[in-house]
């Protein structure tokens, strides 16, 4: 148990023998509760200004408390805490202080909204992911011919051309390329192309892709090899390409009709192999 210490100043000598005089102290302080505030009293007077209740003039004496504490900041100098509760007590401000009172609240509001919806765009246009444009480019070439007299069927291999354009930021990797080959409502030939490009940002592309497609309709064999007229098949193309962009597997797939001639090349030629090349 701590108690509080007294400094006691006398101005003047002390007061005569019969006379009452006042002199302040502090209780002591009991655990658990707030030490006595710090001050500096004023002086200690009689009932009218320093004289006693016989006329006499009462000396003037002044005290101070010594103890742990501090001034504390919302008191104006006038009050203490006790050092080590900075935490456990409430500071009380006025109503009508200014810092209660919002400043330029809407602009701040707008500023905030404006900010959030600038970078929700910047981002929705850098990494939200856009349709490619792919489609095919010119005409089918048919690259290679084989006919079988015995069993009359005839074999062509048709290359076709792509243009692909990445309207993204960001770069996409080519997987797959299906080509799929039909005549009067039947699939006559599907070809596979497993890719390995990646294609920039905003960059032009052309691919190319092949099928092979077996004609077994024993009139349109007789139709390609017969040397007196023109040997032209109209065919039905699909085209898928798969390809991953921003770790995201999507696929684009488009359908076009190309007329192919069946006529046989009297020389063999290997056909190419599936390729990829800038513009």
């Amino acid at each position: 148990m701590s108690d509080s210490l007294i400094i006691q100043t006398m101005d003047s000598d002390p007061p005569a023998y019969g006379q009452h005089t006042s002199y302040g102290t502090a209780a002591p302080s009991t655990p658990g509760t707030t030490p006595a505030p710090l001050f500096k009293g004023p002086d200690v007077k009689g009932p009218q200004n320093g004289e006693t209740s016989n006329g006499s003039v009462h000396p003037n004496y002044t005290y101070e408390e010594l103890s742990d504490t501090f001034t504390c900041p919302t008191c104006q100098g006038t009050g203490k805490i006790p050092r080590g509760r900075e935490d456990d007590l409430v500071a009380l401000i006025p109503y009508s202080d200014a810092r209660l009172k919002p400043r330029r609240t809407v602009r701040y509001v707008f500023l905030s909204i404006f900010i959030c919806a600038l970078i929700a765009g910047v981002l929705i246009a850098f990494l939200l992911p856009r349709p490619i444009l792919f489609e095919q480019k010119g005409k089918v070439d048919t690259v290679f011919t084989s006919y079988n007299q015995s069993v009359p069927t005839m074999t062509l291999v048709l290359e076709s051309q792509f243009d692909i354009y990445n309207y993204n930021f960001a770069s996409l990797d080519g997987q797959t390329l299906t080509i799929t080959v039909s005549w009067s409502e039947q699939t006559i030939g599907t070809n596979i192309t497993i890719l390995n490009n990646t294609i920039t940002g905003r960059h032009d592309y052309l691919l190319s892709g092949n099928v092979t497609v077996i004609l077994t309709d024993s009139a349109w064999v007789a139709h390609c090899v017969d040397s007196s007229i023109t040997h032209l098949i109209y065919m039905q193309f699909m085209a898928t390409l798969q390809y991953g962009l921003l770790s995201q597997s999507q696929q684009s797939t488009i359908t076009y009709y190309r007329t192919v001639s069946c006529r046989p090349i009297n020389e063999i030629v290997e056909p190419p192999s599936p390729s990829s090349k800038y513009l």
